[in-house]
Parts: C-alpha cells; sequence; structure tokens
C-alpha cells in the first residue's frame, strides 16, 4: 500500500487545474484506503526516530511531486509567481493528515476538487 501511495500522479494533460485536481484525488483516494496504515505509521514515528526517519522521507518524496505540479503551474501562469508553493503543499498535505487522524471527514473526489478549485482560483 505504501508504495502504491508513491505512484498516485496521471499522465499530464495539459490543464494545471486538471492535473492538480486529478493529484489530489488519486492522493486522497489512495490515502484514504490506506488511513489505518498511515495512522499506524504515524503513531510509530512519533515514538521511533528510525520509524520518523522514514515516514520524513515518504512524505518528502509526496511533497516534492506536488510542489513540482505547483511549480509548472506558476510557469504556466496559472498560479501567481507570488504564491508559496511550500505553504500550498502544507494546505494539501495538513488537510489530508487531519482527515486522516482525526477521521471526523473523508477524503473524497469532490473535497479534492473543491481544494484544487481553491487554490487555483483568481480570488486566492
Amino acid at each position: 500500500m505504501v508504495e502504491q501511495a508513491r505512484q498516485t500522479a496521471a499522465p499530464p494533460t495539459g490543464s494545471f487545474a486538471a492535473d492538480l485536481e486529478s493529484f489530489l484525488a488519486a492522493t486522497f483516494a489512495t490515502a484514504g484506503r490506506a488511513a489505518p496504515l498511515l495512522r499506524g505509521a504515524m503513531a510509530e514515528a512519533q515514538r521511533d526516530p528510525q520509524a520518523a526517519a522514514g515516514m520524513r522521507q515518504f512524505t518528502a518524496a509526496r511533497r516534492e511531486e506536488l510542489r513540482r505540479l505547483l511549480a509548472a503551474g506558476q510557469s504556466s501562469g496559472d498560479l501567481p509567481l507570488s504564491q508559496d508553493l511550500d505553504l500550498l503543499v502544507d494546505q494539501v498535505y495538513g488537510l489530508l493528515w487531519y482527515r486522516i487522524m482525526v477521521g471526523h471527514a473523508p477524503l473524497t473526489a469532490d473535497v479534492a476538487a473543491q481544494l484544487a478549485g481553491n487554490l487555483t482560483s483568481p480570488a486566492r
């Protein structure tokens, strides 16, 4: 399941908004299926330095993949150059981890679409 979580990116469509929504939907679907495993891994990472290092490595790879997608959005003019990409990445994965750890709401394709819209809205 962890290996599958590393391979959620869909092929680029040429539309930044569509690519972002697709990335988020795939990421959320995989994370939703793996939620018990991810909760356990995060809990272990809180007490074991080696597990924490593994979790940092895993999350760094996912963060970098999203950051590359957002940077492409900046290059195409779909995101302002002034956008702090690391903050956007934190917003995406903050929502994901909050919903996984707290469990108050699911990670759905609709949530992915709404979040992608919020991130790409000209009224940011």
